[in-house]
């Protein structure tokens, strides 16, 4: 195939500065309200990431964002969150993105998220462990339409107990009975109330045995036991990876999982068809151009094309 535009993505500390969504050229990436994207061309579906756990020993400086490298060859804009419950000085590797007594930081998301996309949706939240709990609620809360979640957590409190004291002390004061955590805390509230529409496909390693035995499994089993006679929501893939276990699989794998939620195949916009759609954009906003330029613009998009299709049967 004719070589792919990839989106040039600069580190978060190098990038520049936008207001808008729209500001961040195609096929470069920026900051935006606190979000790292990494943009497609403006037709392109919008997948919103979040970070997993984070590792205070290796990341000195705050915010990170997780796979912001990742999903170069996937025809989408990436906007990557941080968790900002997560700070130097409480050194929380995870906290879920639900926020605390006074804010549920999903919902701030979800406001901020309205303004800087300017009224585009969601196509897909996606993320691992921590991450994947909060693709789904995204989900379930509005905003995207579908959810990818790689071994997720589906019940806080049942994470391991080292980390969840240290949570509950950092964020709601040693308090596991807290009533307003009680309503953010698991994913089990959502079977049968999903929203309409919602798809959420959730992907578990067997070899993570923890996440797989505590987290999976009863999820799965209580998700079974509810769409008994009718279809549902819920879309489960369980893969066998003993390497990485618990961590993210390897970039390609993930890579085609989001292809496949997103409906796409494993490439992403051709110079041809680049050039073949600045052409129509031309044409269409009635900007004036020569017959002759035009022309010669869609004669080498279809150049380019042909040599694609030429170089693939080598």
């Amino acid at each position: 195939m004719w070589p792919v535009q990839k989106k040039r993505n600069l580190e978060p500390f190098e990038a520049r500065t936008y207001r808008r969504f729209d500001d961040v050229p195609e096929f470069s990436s920026g900051i935006v309200d606190g979000y790292y994207v990494a943009k497609a061309h403006l037709d392109s579906p919008v997948v919103l990431h979040f970070n997993g756990a984070i590792n205070h020993d290796k990341y000195k400086v705050l915010p990170v964002y997780h796979g912001w490298s990742w999903f170069r060859n996937v025809d989408a804009s990436f906007v990557h969150t941080h968790d900002e419950m997560i700070t130097a000085e409480n050194k929380l590797p995870l906290a879920w993105y639900i926020g605390g007594h006074l804010v549920d930081l999903m919902e701030k998301i979800r406001d901020s998220l309205r303004g800087m996309l300017g009224g585009r949706r969601v196509d897909l939240a996606v993320g691992t462990s921590s991450g994947g709990f909060a693709a789904f609620r995204a989900v379930q809360i509005g905003i995207a339409d579908k959810g990818l979640a790689v071994n997720p957590q589906t019940d806080i409190l049942k994470y391991h107990r080292k980390w969840v004291r240290h949570y509950l002390e950092q964020i709601w004061n040693g308090d596991s009975r807290n009533s307003v955590l009680a309503m953010r805390k698991d994913l089990l509230s959502f079977i049968g109330r999903e929203r309409p529409g919602a798809l959420f496909y959730y992907y578990q390693n067997e070899d993570d045995v923890f996440h797989f035995k505590n987290h999976y499994v009863p999820f799965r089993d209580a998700v079974a036991s509810h769409y008994k006679s009718e279809p549902s929501p819920w879309n489960f893939t369980v893969y066998s990876n003993a390497e990485f276990t618990h961590h993210p699989p390897p970039e390609e794998i993930f890579t085609q999982w989001v292809l496949h939620v997103l409906g796409q195949q494993h490439r992403i916009e051709t110079m041809g068809e680049k050039l073949t759609r600045l052409a129509r954009k031309v044409l269409s906003t009635g900007r004036l151009l020569s017959a002759w330029a035009v022309m010669t613009l869609c004669s080498l998009a279809e150049l380019l094309s042909d040599m694609g299709c030429a170089l693939a049967a080598f």
